[in-house]
């Protein structure tokens, strides 16, 4: 931890050192690190970068900072191409920053862009197709449902039928 300051501006401080070291290597060498996994190839996985913003970001959510989680996923969004790597992750942590903050019209909104006709449900997606059908159905999207419903497993939408019998 840094010294002088608590955890919340660690974390903060942390990814946002992060970013800035990114974006000043790629000032001398535009192709650094195009992809948010060549970070940890680059470093033979010694810091595991990716564990380091799972972390992050399950703080930031646990301490309920929407508007941090939101606007850190768009600075990972804009500064990778996601080619090698699905955004999967981050845009489901967004979708949940949205609604947790109540923000449902937004929610929809990326999560239908996110979505796209060209995405599948596998067990990179899952979670993302799981939390676009659960939006849809509280927000009483039916189309919206019904087209995520088409793109799951039979099993994963028959269990959010089951699930809401249940309750």
């Amino acid at each position: 931890m840094t010294e002088g300051t608590d955890g919340e501006e660690c974390w903060e401080e942390v990814f946002d050192l992060t970013i800035q070291s990114i974006l000043e290597e790629r000032e001398s060498n535009p192709d650094f690190a195009q992809e948010l996994n060549q970070l940890d190839e680059m470093t033979y996985y010694k810091y595991d970068l990716l564990e380091c913003l799972e972390a992050y970001f399950d703080h930031m959510e646990e301490t309920e900072q929407g508007e941090v989680v939101i606007a850190s996923c768009d600075k990972l969004f804009d500064l990778f191409q996601w080619k090698e790597m699905r955004a999967s992750e981050f845009k489901f942590r967004k979708g949940n920053a949205l609604e947790a903050l109540k923000r449902y019209d937004e929610a929809e909104a990326i999560t239908a862009k996110y979505l796209g006709p060209d995405l599948i449900c596998d067990k990179e997606t899952d979670t993302f197709f799981m939390a676009a059908y659960r939006l849809f159905e509280m927000t009483d999207n039916k189309d919206a449902k019904r087209r995520v419903e088409k793109k799951m497993p039979i099993t994963i939408a028959s269990l959010g039928r089951h699930c809401k019998r249940k309750i």
